[in-house]
């Protein structure tokens, strides 16, 4: 792995170890390391920070317990601090929640996903369906797709779709797929709080937090832990 400056030029390389251990490569250059392209954050004690809980390289596992249950019939998923089911060349865990297939995470391109921010965060008379929920692919003009069977939202939508966007849609993981409806019910419930989060002063470290990672706050708020901002 490496980074680059604005021209292009390599800057600093990394290697890692199957669980994200660093071993080659100056961490203070980046807080974005293991799974960086995915979001994931380097804190000062060496932490990965992602989303939902820390995992630490050095244990090769989460610290923190996760907070949805096993199953009794996948042996692996009753460790609740393992990291994803101890298989991390093919897997990885972003979010602190469920195992991910890399591919299933496109940072850029035709198939990155964007939810619907819901009426009281859209201009009037822009788009003329909320309902039924659903998500834009490649950017928020793509075409649409519905979020509980990820199939096109019409015929005009089908037509608009590349054959790398219905591959992608096919080849989403059911655990992919959860999160996905989860994270496009926030955005349409919390629009207008998320338009707020993003674009909002950065005064307070919570703030900073939350530009950073959008989902962190709209799970907090959830929770009743953060207040919403008017």
């Amino acid at each position: 792995m490496a980074i680059t400056d604005r021209t292009g030029k390599v800057v600093e390389k990394f290697q890692y170890g199957p669980y994200g251990e660093l071993l080659k490569g100056e961490a203070a250059v980046t807080p974005f390391l293991f799974n960086g392209k995915f979001g994931v954050m380097t804190d000062e004690n060496n932490l990965y920070y992602m989303r939902a809980r820390f995992y630490s390289p050095a244990i090769k596992r989460f610290v923190n317990m996760d907070v949805l249950l096993g199953n009794m019939g996948k042996g692996q998923t009753l460790n609740r601090f393992a990291f994803v089911t101890g298989n991390p060349i093919n897997l990885v865990d972003p979010f602190g929640l469920i195992k991910l297939k890399g591919d299933e995470l496109p940072t850029t391109g035709e198939t990155t996903v964007h939810a619907n921010p819901g009426p009281e965060a859209t201009p009037p008379n822009s788009r003329a369906e909320h309902e039924p929920p659903h998500i834009h692919l490649g950017d928020n003009g793509g075409p649409r797709v519905r979020a509980d069977t990820f199939e096109p939202y019409s015929d005009e939508d089908a037509r608009r779709m590349t054959k790398k966007q219905k591959k992608f849609c096919k080849m989403l993981s059911d655990e992919t797929k959860s999160l996905i409806r989860r994270q496009q019910q926030q955005v349409f419930k919390y629009g207008k709080t998320l338009l707020a989060i993003i674009t909002g002063p950065q005064v307070l470290s919570i703030t900073n937090q939350c530009q950073q990672d959008p989902f962190y706050c709209l799970d907090l708020i959830e929770q009743g832990i953060l207040e919403a901002p008017p």
